[in-house]
């Protein structure tokens, strides 16, 4: 570990901020503790780093195979969505048309 009153890393830093951010509070403050004893074993934080991005992860995965087993509703979704974008490009199409007077040049 680091010696007590040395700044801390780049890498360790990141190794910290990535625990905290997964909120893995506990976790953050036990491995900071022993960090600032200079007693950090780092393996041990690499793997709880590890194991908070998995489990931070895990709700992704299981939406993406939930997505990929259900063709139809994702073709249903991205139909869904084409028309919602065609609708708000018209009406885009429609504003900028009005504002530089090609509308009435057409008519």
């Amino acid at each position: 570990g680091e010696v007590q009153g040395e700044e801390m890393s780049a890498g360790d830093a990141n190794l910290f901020t990535l625990l905290k951010a997964t909120d893995k509070m506990d976790a953050y403050n036990e491995y900071m503790e022993e960090y600032k004893k200079g007693q950090l074993k780092y393996g041990y934080l690499k793997v709880a780093v590890a194991d908070a991005l998995i489990e931070l992860s895990q709700p992704f995965k299981e939406k993406q195979a939930e997505l990929l087993a259900n063709d139809k509703m994702v073709e249903n979704l991205m139909y869904e969505m084409a028309l919602r974008a065609s609708a708000i490009a018209k009406e885009t199409l429609r504003e900028v048309k009005d504002l530089v007077g090609l509308r009435q040049a057409v008519k």
